[in-house]
């Protein structure tokens, strides 16, 4: 038997504290609280505007 269940999180984005992110060019390591971004040499790591995320993207060859 195997059941399921899900629960809305109680936890909203806008009661996330913001986050501080700078551009990075590879090869870099991010170290952020609860995981590490490797961005590879010919790739850069830039933050979305809105919700801070990396956005990696590969240099044009």
């Amino acid at each position: 038997v195997r059941a399921t269940r899900r629960v809305a999180s109680p936890v909203q984005v806008g009661d996330l504290p913001p986050v501080e992110r700078t551009s990075v060019v590879g090869p870099a390591v991010i170290a952020e609280a609860d995981c590490t971004i490797w961005v590879p040499d010919g790739w850069r790591a830039d933050p979305h505007p809105v919700t801070s995320a990396f956005v990696l993207t590969r240099a044009a060859v």
